[in-house]
């Protein structure tokens, strides 16, 4: 008996980004819009254990902090239009995150079955376009 090949199957209702958190996070800590207050750009953290004992400073780089409420107002919302899971996507251009949100289940047989006849008739039509394409290249370097 071969081995069943398993899929996730995943219904999407609808995707979302928060952005610019480096500014928005900062900007909501006491202190930071004080006068006097020069550092405009925050490149570094200073990462202190449970008690208070510094770890390491460091270059941030690979994420963005934001707040546990904005989160729970976003799951709040995606489960409010039906939404069981959540993918999260750093977004490296804005300091933010990328959200899709729908429902997750294991695929059955016939749904992978229907995605690569999907596939074998999306990259067939690919390669009518590609022949296409290249026909017309041809004439041209033929001079018709």
């Amino acid at each position: 008996m071969g081995d069943i090949e398993k899929c996730l199957t995943v219904q999407i209702f609808g995707d979302t980004e928060i952005s610019d958190l480096d500014f928005e996070t900062r900007e909501s800590l006491p202190g930071w819009n004080e006068p006097g207050a020069d550092c405009v750009y925050c490149k570094r953290e200073i990462r202190l254990d449970k008690d208070g004992e510094i770890l390491n400073r460091y270059l941030t780089a690979g994420g963005a902090w934001v707040s546990i409420e904005q989160i729970e107002k976003l799951l709040a919302d995606f489960k409010s239009k039906g939404a069981t899971h959540v993918k999260i996507e750093h977004h490296s251009d804005h300091s933010g995150y990328m959200f899709d949100y729908g429902v997750l289940r294991l695929s059955t047989q016939e749904d992978i079955a229907t995605a690569d006849l999907h596939e074998e008739k999306h990259q067939l039509s690919r390669n009518e376009s590609r022949i296409k394409q290249l026909e017309n290249e041809l004439a041209i370097l033929k001079g018709k």
